[in-house]
């Protein structure tokens, strides 16, 4: 992974609050290949070797969020919009607070709204992000 990458991995806590959790994941090399071969068969993503971050819904196999450089470019666009725009920033969604994240690294951005349907969402993403 490039360095530009890992300016949007997130630094939320391990936890669990009602359905929902935080957990960090590691891709080790050795599975690399067979890991991959899955995924490109089935799609156009790949994962390198490397420790990430994944929120979870119980009973979902597949994460809902993750911090893996796939995921974060399909965020660039709207990071890329911010950082062009600034000013007040409406987020659809938490997820680990990638894009809040990116939001809050632009000195142009004057006040962000994340609208988020899961309180427990909240409980265990919010403080990562807030100054409170």
């Amino acid at each position: 992974m490039n360095e530009y990458m890992k300016e949007y991995m997130v630094d939320v806590p391990e936890g669990q609050s009602g359905n929902w959790r935080v957990e960090r994941f590691v891709v080790p090399s050795d599975l690399l290949s067979f890991q991959n071969l899955r995924l490109l068969l089935h799609s156009d993503r790949s994962v390198p070797p490397g420790t990430y971050t994944r929120l979870m819904r119980r009973g979902e196999f597949d994460p809902v969020m993750s911090d893996t450089p796939d995921e974060i470019r399909s965020h660039l666009p709207a990071i890329r919009r911010i950082r062009r725009v600034g000013g007040r920033v409406l987020i659809n969604g938490l997820g680990l607070g990638l894009v809040v994240k990116a939001a809050l690294a632009v000195p142009q951005v004057a006040h962000i709204d994340v609208v988020e349907i899961s309180q427990d969402v909240i409980h265990l993403v919010g403080p990562t992000y807030t100054s409170d």
